[in-house]
């Protein structure tokens, strides 16, 4: 009798304790359950700031391009059209490719005293920063020769430096403005078969009589840094006759990183590039040229804007 009451007893505890641990069991279940919707919650709520935040992110990106396009829009107003060379000099072109939307390279020329003046220029940085110094550029070399009358290369060059460090403050030594440009200028008289150059950091290739000759311009850009004195630059005079090839560009082409082992195009490979499109039309050499640019690039990025004017007397 008394091992049977032993026995319940030993039962009711095993009830009570397996009731206890539903209960203890039940109730960290229930605990787990609010912690989960908890974190549910949250993860709704953080979900929805993040999309939110996205969508923001989204609106002000498409603000900022919208802007951008519009400022591309206004720099390829201010650029010349490319057709006014063409009516001068019909057998050219133009290979214009920006790294952004819009470009630290640009492009100038007019018709001037019998001349036709033409400069390819290199701004400090692209994008947007490089797009403003290309305006500038481009209405100081308007000013240069069209009001105050000068068409020598080297004396265009010195009077947009003046202009340029003007404008920009850089002639204090407290000035942190380092913004500048290098450029390339050629004039063309094509009544007494002459041809003038001066170059800021930059060359001018030129084909005569089926041999390539480079003129250097001066290992100093326009603008810059705070410096004494100011900036001189040499002026290349040359004889041209009818057929000879003229090639103004930029280093955007020439530091292009591709090929086999991922290196710099360099100006090397681009002549000897030009030594083999020499024969052809302008159009033609565009063509080759811009498919060996794209070859080499590859998968690349493009390091920078890229600017090459071909032009036959």
């Amino acid at each position: 009798m008394k091992r049977d009451i032993n026995t319940n007893e030993n039962k009711r505890d095993l009830n009570k304790n397996s009731r206890m641990r539903i209960v203890h069991s039940n109730a960290r279940i229930e605990a787990e359950r609010a912690e989960n919707d908890r974190l549910q919650a949250e993860l709704r709520r953080t979900r929805s700031e993040v999309e939110s935040a996205y969508q923001a992110l989204a609106e002000i990106n498409k603000d900022i391009t919208d802007s951008i396009n519009y400022s591309r829009r206004i720099q390829d107003a201010i650029l010349p059209e490319q057709e006014i060379l063409r009516n001068f000099m019909s057998d050219s072109f133009f290979m214009y490719n920006p790294k952004d939307i819009v470009s630290g390279d640009f492009y100038w020329f007019t018709q001037y005293d019998n001349k036709i003046i033409v400069a390819v220029a290199d701004c400090t940085g692209h994008g947007v920063p490089g797009a403003f110094m290309s305006m500038i550029g481009h209405n100081l070399l308007n000013e240069i020769v069209h009001v105050k009358d000068i068409t020598q290369p080297n004396e265009i060059l010195s009077r947009l430096d003046r202009g340029l460090r003007k404008l920009l403050k850089q002639d204090s030594e407290n000035s942190s403005a380092r913004d500048g440009m290098d450029i390339a200028i050629c004039s063309i008289d094509p009544e007494n078969n002459l041809l003038e150059f001066a170059g800021a950091n930059r060359q001018a290739l030129v084909f005569s009589k089926g041999m390539l000759q480079e003129l250097r311009g001066e290992r100093a850009p326009v603008g810059g840094a705070f410096r004494d004195g100011e900036n001189r630059y040499t002026n290349h005079t040359m004889r041209i006759e009818k057929g000879d090839q003229i090639y103004l560009f930029t280093d955007g082409l020439t530091d292009q990183f591709g090929g086999p082992n991922n290196k710099k195009l360099m100006g090397k490979r681009f002549r000897q590039l030009l030594n083999i499109v020499n024969p052809l039309k302008m159009a033609q050499q565009k063509r080759i040229i811009s498919k060996f640019f794209s070859d080499w690039k590859g998968n690349n990025s493009q390091t920078d804007d890229v600017l090459l004017i071909g032009m036959t007397i």
